[in-house]
């Protein structure tokens, strides 16, 4: 089994999955775009790209995969998991490179001021993002009792 194949079959999943959960959602017209417009589309053009890999997966030669390791998958769900428990308590400053910096482990060489400084610096980068250019309403930092949204 190549890399394509495996790849391929995931994002056929995912784009599944995607369209099954947004089946309930309107997807309205052109002229009054519903919640689901941009998602199910979106997970359509997935769905197909996930097929060209599985269907040039055939006619090309491709890595072969690999033994699946536990590390990875270990790490990151951790740091997703700390980051869902740590946002509304911390604070995006907080969340979000405790986040990035748990994902690290996944790496087998992981060099623990690389990560660090990694962290921080997407940190900085995604709360420019969301919270400054999108305006979304994440609480940035969370003392005791006070709550500061720059």
């Amino acid at each position: 089994m190549t890399k394509d194949f495996v790849g391929g079959l995931l994002l056929i999943a995912i784009a599944a999955i995607a369209l099954w959960s947004l089946s309930g959602l309107s997807q309205g017209t052109m002229r009054v775009v519903g919640p689901a417009m941009f998602p199910r589309w979106v997970a359509v053009a997935m769905g197909i790209y996930g097929a060209v890999m599985v269907l040039t997966s055939f006619v090309r030669e491709g890595l072969s995969c690999e033994r699946l390791t536990l590390r990875g998958i270990v790490f990151v769900t951790l740091g997703i998991l700390a980051f869902a428990a740590s946002i509304r308590v911390l604070g995006f400053f907080i969340a979000a490179p405790v986040l990035g910096f748990l994902s690290g482990f996944a790496h087998p060489h992981l060099k623990i001021r690389e990560s660090l400084i990694l962290s921080i610096a997407l940190a900085i980068a995604c709360a420019l993002l969301f919270r400054f250019l999108l305006g979304l309403p994440i609480p940035m930092l969370v003392l005791p009792g006070v709550s500061i949204n720059f």
